[in-house]
């Protein structure tokens, strides 16, 4: 095996390690015996516990077989020592490994779930043909905006609501001044779109709490936008569908626990 040291990669050190790893740099070299004993998938035993070649992949560190496989033994060599120390008794392991152990099964479980249930191209064409058939999402609109403490946007928006729309500025606009362009409604920040979409044009929308500050809104006028192609919006349709489907599945087995909050 290589003497090349890698050592843990401090990547690991700032992922919640029991206290600070330091890399052992101990070589490490099989015994040929057992070593003639290791099946396709395992890559060593380390005090007869094997450690496999998927250990090895989720490890992620670069380098060769030999010198992945000598970075791993150190942060095993670490673990030994801190089990050792029964360090996985104290309450913020426990909790830890805990909270690991349950996300990377619910992980599995939701591959495993979207893999058994994979979206056909009947339920793509079905979703694709339902949102077509509503025209607002592809509704675009010519907005402004203001932005400011609540008393600003309040004198704002009566001064809009008389006519003057001098304190505005336009979405999609590089500068003050310039004529406001036709946006998507669905694409405007702080889903705004939801506000904008049944707006009647020409009235001030607000004042509207938002982290930039209080705001009040403008829609100048409206128009139908393109309606995208299947192919466009395919995969982002399989996305939702897929999504749908695994709140489903943990909307159901949330209904199997028995939650007690204290």
């Amino acid at each position: 095996m290589s003497s090349k040291r890698i050592g843990i990669p401090l990547a690991l050190i700032g992922l919640g390690a029991v206290g600070a790893l330091v890399a052992a740099n101990i070589a490490f070299t099989p015994d040929r015996t057992t070593a003639s004993r290791l099946t396709p998938h395992t890559a060593a035993l380390v005090n007869g516990t094997p450690i496999t070649t998927q250990e090895l992949d989720l490890f992620g560190i670069q380098g060769s077989p030999a010198e992945r496989l000598d970075a791993y033994v150190d942060v095993v060599a670490a673990a030994e020592a801190a089990r050792s120390e029964e360090l996985q008794n104290q309450p913020e392991v426990k909790a830890q490994i805990a909270y690991l152990t349950r996300q990377t099964l619910a992980d599995h479980w939701l591959r495993a779930k979207a893999a058994q249930n994979a979206v056909n191209e009947e339920a793509v064409k079905s979703a694709y043909d339902q949102m077509v058939a509503d025209k607002s999402r592809f509704r675009e609109a010519k907005v402004s905006y203001f932005v400011g403490s609540p008393d600003q946007a309040q004198a704002t928006a009566e001064r809009i609501a008389k006519g003057d729309l001098s304190d505005l500025h336009v979405f999609g606009a590089s500068k003050k001044g310039e004529p406001a362009p036709f946006l998507p409604v669905r694409s405007l920040p702080y889903q705004l779109g939801n506000v904008v979409i049944g707006a009647t044009p020409e009235r001030p929308i607000g004042p509207l709490p938002t982290r930039e500050g209080w705001m009040v809104l403008y829609v100048h006028e409206f128009q139908s936008g393109p309606v995208p192609a299947l192919e466009e919006v395919e995969d982002a349709l399989r996305r939702n569908l897929t999504e749908q489907f695994l709140a489903d599945e943990i909307k159901a087995a949330r209904q199997k626990l028995s939650i007690v909050i204290p």
